[in-house]
């Protein structure tokens, strides 16, 4: 990668992969967001995120990548953004309704599943903290575009 970070969000779309925001060597949130092309195997930068964010989740579905969570310092997030290949620009996303970190997503059967995190002082699970209202919600972002 051009950029050192840790606590990314990874994610493989449509062959490639793409990294997303985490935090730089002095622990400041990024928003940067780099692509890795193959072959030959060359980073590209990509437009940024619109907020900074470490430990984040990415997930992909319907051709599209999402990024949903993550923190800016000691403040967690509930924002979410897509990312759209064919556009190459970013959209912002009705926020979850809770704010959570260190968040796991999947995308499957052209839905986005986001699970389990943490509000910055309890760990959460899928089922008790992610009620379906939310998780509708979530879904309803790729559910235009089933995954083949």
């Amino acid at each position: 990668m051009a950029e050192r970070r840790g606590w990314p969000a990874a994610v493989s779309l449509q062959g490639l992969l793409y990294v997303c925001g985490g935090r730089d060597e002095q622990r400041e949130p990024l928003s940067s967001v780099e692509r890795l092309n193959h072959p030959p195997s060359i980073w590209l930068p990509l437009p940024p995120l619109s907020s900074q964010r470490a430990g984040a989740s990415a997930a992909a579905c319907g051709g599209r990548l999402y990024v949903c969570g993550g923190a800016f310092g000691a403040q967690m997030l509930n924002s979410v953004e897509r990312y759209d290949p064919k556009v190459g620009t970013w959209e912002t996303l009705a926020p979850m309704l809770k704010r959570r970190a260190y968040v796991a997503a999947a995308g499957i059967a052209g839905r986005i599943h986001v699970f389990g995190g943490s509000d910055g002082g309890q760990a959460h699970g899928f089922s008790r903290n992610l009620g379906m209202e939310e998780e509708n919600q979530i879904c309803a972002y790729c559910s235009q575009r089933k995954i083949s």
